[in-house]
């Protein structure tokens, strides 16, 4: 997927009173999880969880005896490695 894709076409933006300019990306389920941790614990600790979790779903999918290489959930856990890795991106 492309990073276009993901963010649905739009990039939303907050700038609340006394707060830095933060880019939030839109697009799937994963958008809205890393959204919502960046809201609640700061983007740092977000950035930790996507670091983690996509090391995780990365050794999942490559694990035969693990649920994620199945036909069925393998591919929605490689969209959302692609979400992560978007996300990382857009960060850099």
């Amino acid at each position: 997927m492309e990073l276009a894709a993901l963010q649905s076409g739009s990039l939303g933006t907050s700038n609340g009173a006394g707060s830095s300019m933060s880019t939030r990306l839109r697009g799937g389920p994963e958008m809205e999880r890393i959204n919502f941790l960046v809201k609640r614990d700061g983007e740092s600790a977000a950035r930790a969880w996507v670091e983690r979790t996509l090391k995780m779903y990365r050794e999942v999918i490559s694990n035969p005896r693990s649920h994620a290489s199945y036909k069925d959930y393998q591919p929605l856990f490689q969209e959302s490695i692609h979400e992560f890795e978007a996300w990382l991106a857009a960060r850099q």
